[in-house]
């Protein structure tokens, strides 16, 4: 039998020409499905990167509207297109096709060419990208804003800054202050933001802003115990006790290490093992009281990722602990500054909750009903700022009970993992949701100690990518702010 590995040898061996000629007519096709690959790709990127400059460029001249009454020169705008576009040398550079303003909708449109570097080989010459952005100046659009804060206890790490580089007024930290803390830096970049939006003439009669801090439960404030929305037992005293016999410690064995992790914090410290005397005292306390702080869990499935109210209740939770109560949407700046400043940290990280409530808080219906009616005459902007500086550490217990647990990373691997993934999922598909609601998502990620898939995670909560910031470090976060503030207060993009 003839091996057909022998049959190719004996053609490719052929000096007849046939494998030439038809190699020679085969790399025709291959060289065009080649070049039109590759110059399609540089197409895409380059249109990536037109829409990305045109966006800046009519923020620009938006802006500059504002400030002065009037759209800047074509060529100021047209400079500022060019170098936001940043083409490489020897390439196309962008030009301005329009630029028009319709009554308080700015429109800029552009193009450029794409250059073909294989498909020129075959007569293509370059293709034309075009890329438009609409810019809301927004006088005469309300502000409802959500500021879903992390007020965790990994909050508590240090900021890597000194009082005076993020404070050097002395105004914004607590007198006294040596070591700066996340927190800390995290209440200077929230009053700077109160500050520009609820300070500023041209926004304090058109805006309000609600604090969410969150933990691994959210603290709805003692004053709605009573509110149809809630599920609130009665506070009740004691209804029994529990004794035992109490033993002097003489003395104590010998201490060995441990580790434990609270919310992503590494704790160490070391036990020593008590020696007891034996001699006894009967001790008892007691047991059964219940009391409620404000705190509230998870609604069953699916209406723990559902906004309204529509009839199911939000569970409170007895002899449960958790961070700084929701202030509501408000317009007073001092009420807002005064609920920054008491920001605590406390229990661990559940983001999911945080998005959620930031969400209830920008809506008529029940649970809070300070949102705008969505039939009034104004234009009504929602919009929330999402901040954390952790991977979730906790997950609700549904469908059995409405509380949350730990996520430990002494559990079981798999579990431990299949556990995170579904509080991300959770954590997502309530960003979408609020999306949806078109509620503008505005998401800060803290400090360099954020796991990949979490920051992927709050990456994609975001509106889009010009609305996710990285804020490595303290003064990256109050820059974040700052920049958030300035989008919000004074124009949008709204195509």
């Amino acid at each position: 039998m003839i091996r057909i590995s022998n049959l190719f040898r004996a053609f490719a061996a052929d000096r007849g020409g046939q494998f030439a000629i038809l190699m020679s007519l085969l790399s025709i096709p291959l060289l065009a499905a080649v070049g039109m690959s590759v110059d399609y790709s540089y197409a895409v990127q380059v249109r990536s990167r037109l829409r990305a400059a045109n966006d800046a460029a009519a923020l620009y001249a938006a802006l500059e509207f504002k400030k002065h009454g009037e759209l800047p020169g074509q060529p100021a705008m047209a400079a500022y297109l060019e170098s936001n576009f940043n083409a490489p040398s020897g390439d196309p550079v962008p030009t301005i096709k329009a630029a028009t303003l319709d009554g308080l909708v700015f429109t800029l449109d552009s193009e450029v060419e794409a250059p073909v570097f294989i498909m020129q080989v075959f007569g293509n010459g370059n293709t034309d990208v075009t890329a438009t952005s609409s810019v809301t100046i927004g006088q005469d659009t309300l502000l409802d804003i959500s500021l879903a804060l992390d007020t965790t206890h990994s909050m508590t790490k240090p900021a890597g800054v000194s009082p005076s580089e993020i404070d050097p007024d002395g105004t914004l930290l607590p007198p006294g202050i040596t070591e700066v803390k996340r927190i800390d830096a995290l209440k200077v970049a929230a009053l700077r933001f109160n500050d520009a939006i609820l300070n500023d003439d041209n926004l304090k009669d058109r805006s309000r802003i609600s604090i969410v801090p969150f933990a691994r439960y959210i603290n709805v404030g003692l004053a709605n115990r009573n509110a149809p929305w809630l599920s609130v037992p009665d506070d009740s005293g004691p209804t029994g006790e529990t004794c035992w016999d109490h033993y002097e410690v003489t003395g104590y064995g010998t201490c060995e290490p441990y580790t434990w992790y609270y919310d992503g914090v590494p704790v160490v410290g070391s036990y020593c093992p008590p020696i007891y005397g034996s001699t006894s005292t009967r001790m008892c306390s007691p047991t059964g009281e219940k009391v409620w702080s404000g705190c509230v869990g998870s609604r069953p499935e699916p209406n723990n990722l559902e906004e309204p109210y529509a009839g199911s209740k939000f569970p409170g939770l007895m002899n449960t602990w958790c961070n700084t109560e929701i202030l509501p949407l408000t317009n007073d700046a001092i009420k807002v500054a005064n609920h920054i400043s008491s920001l605590w940290t406390n229990d661990y990280t559940y983001i999911p909750e945080g998005v959620m409530w930031g969400w209830r808080v920008l809506t008529k219906a029940m649970p809070y009903q300070e949102g705008v009616d969505p039939t009034h005459d104004k234009k009504v902007r929602k919009i929330m700022v999402l901040m954390s500086d952790g991977e979730n550490q906790a997950m609700a217990d549904l469908p059995d009970a409405p509380t949350h647990h730990v996520l430990s990373p002494d559990m079981d691997p798999a579990q431990y993992a299949s556990e995170v993934a579904k509080a991300n999922m959770w954590t997502r598909t309530a960003c979408e949701r609020a999306k949806e609601d078109k509620v503008e998502l505005f998401v800060i990620s803290f400090g360099t100690d954020i796991g990949g898939d979490a920051k992927y995670m709050l990456e994609q909560c975001a509106s889009d990518s010009s609305h996710y910031y990285d804020a490595t470090n303290a003064k990256k976060l109050i820059e974040a702010f700052e920049a958030i503030a300035y989008r919000v207060g004074a124009t949008y993009l709204s195509n």
